[in-house]
């Protein structure tokens, strides 16, 4: 038998504001791959395939982390949207609307 859903909005503002905290982090993560994978044009031409890998792995990491803070921004505002959702709605109304999502037993 399945557990009842139970929703505490408290700890969906807690998770969401984390989410939050992590997409405030991004720019920190773009600085520290920009500069940890620069590879500078005097070190030589020796190294010239590794400069181009570390320019795509970089390219990579910010296009990474771009898409990590958008994920997190949404969700952020999605789980506090829920939150406040579940303060205003009685217990009534959210048991009713609650078995209305699939996989919940009727």
């Amino acid at each position: 038998m399945a557990e009842e859903l139970r929703v505490r909005p408290d700890q969906l503002d807690e998770f969401a504001a984390a989410l939050g905290d992590l997409a405030g982090q991004v720019g920190s993560a773009k600085d520290y791959a920009a500069t940890w994978f620069a590879f500078g044009d005097h070190d030589g031409r020796i190294y010239a395939q590794v400069k181009g890998m570390l320019e795509e792995v970089r390219r990579n990491l910010e296009s990474n982390y771009v898409h990590l803070r958008e994920l997190s921004e949404t969700a952020s505002t999605e789980l506090a949207q829920s939150a406040e959702m579940y303060r205003t709605t009685d217990l009534a109304t959210a048991i009713r609307l609650d078995r209305t999502y699939v996989g919940v037993p009727k």
